[in-house]
């Protein structure tokens, strides 16, 4: 999503829309105060409990270990073919294996540095700490503090991916950097999107 402004108060009346809807693609135009969404999040702070671990992690980290050492090894082969006996097509064979390879060792890389995050201590920590600033910012409603709203959006930033907006089904997704099934806080369609109007009396 991005943000948009609507009206000369740019606070009170900036939104949230769809970046797809709004370069005329296929999703529907829809837009959320983007303030409303913020007190929502910080009205349930103590529903931002975090996931369980993925448990599949650790296998998906070995698997990728086994792939990039055959990878290496039939790199290390090529290497010493092409040495004693160089041609064109054995080189794109190793050009194509060097490639696998950078791109497995990549993928390894960005699931171990997941599986540091997972560990309990870190994500409960990281979770406390978010509670604790979305906590803070709800007892000063008038935003006095002007350092709270910083520090709880270095805290979400820390703890999830990104938060996707459901219109349809007025629920607020969040999604945690280390995985896991996503936080879904449900909200009210008139305190997100304004009440709606009343029935008009005719004489």
């Amino acid at each position: 999503m991005t943000r948009t402004m609507k009206g000369r108060n740019s606070r009170t009346l900036e939104r949230l829309i769809c970046v797809q809807a709004k370069s005329g693609g296929e999703c529907d135009y829809h837009s959320v105060r983007l303030r409303d969404v913020e007190q929502e999040i910080i009205d349930r702070a103590e529903e931002l409990i975090p996931p369980s671990v993925d448990a599949d992690l650790d296998e998906e980290i070995e698997a990728l270990r086994d792939e990039l050492r055959e990878l290496e090894d039939a790199i290390s082969t090529l290497v010493d073919v092409v040495e004693r006996a160089p041609s064109v097509a054995l080189s794109k064979r190793l050009t194509t294996r060097e490639a696998e390879r950078d791109k497995v060792s990549a993928a390894l890389e960005a699931a171990e540095a997941r599986a540091l995050e997972c560990r309990s201590n870190v994500v409960q920590h990281r979770a406390r700490r978010l509670q604790a600033a979305l906590k803070a910012l709800r007892a000063d409603p008038k935003r006095k503090n002007r350092a709270l709203l910083p520090a709880a959006n270095a805290a979400l930033r820390e703890c999830l991916a990104r938060i996707v907006v459901n219109y349809d089904t007025h629920q607020l997704h969040l999604h945690w950097r280390h995985g896991g099934n996503p936080t879904i806080i449900h909200y009210a369609v008139a305190e997100l999107f304004g009440a709606p109007l009343a029935p008009q009396k005719t004489a």
